[in-house]
């Protein structure tokens, strides 16, 4: 059986970026108001998100990868940048076995740590 202990994520897929963002409580929107800070930065930017308190994650899609533009505090940037990217990569991951269909996601679990642990399996 074959064991990952870390994933080092590049956001490249639209639709699984914005299936990780719902799923960890950032609402899409299309632009941001004019008077908001920063909001030429962001509204330049191809998927564009905000929190709770209208905090901004924004994502330009340069050369097939996200560039990643924020006004959250750097302590909530840090958890909800970590929380997206583990979220993104565990969508991926069952969305790329789903469309190979060679194999099934047979579990997955959330360990007390916070990790994720997929187990992916085929008949032979």
């Amino acid at each position: 059986m074959s064991h990952l202990s870390k994933v080092q994520v590049a956001i490249r897929d639209i639709d699984v970026l914005g299936e990780a963002l719902r799923a960890i409580g950032l609402r899409r929107v299309a632009e941001v108001p004019e008077n908001y800070e920063f909001a030429d930065t962001f509204n330049t930017c191809d998927v564009i998100a905000v929190n709770a308190v209208n905090r901004v994650m924004a994502f330009k899609f340069i050369d097939g990868e996200a560039e990643l533009h924020s006004n959250l505090e750097p302590g909530d940037f840090e958890k909800t940048r970590d929380e997206l990217l583990q979220k993104y990569a565990v969508l991926l991951l069952r969305k790329t076995v789903e469309q190979e269909g060679k194999f099934q996601v047979r579990e997955q679990e959330t360990l007390p740590d916070g990790t994720v642990r997929i187990k992916v399996g085929r008949w032979v």
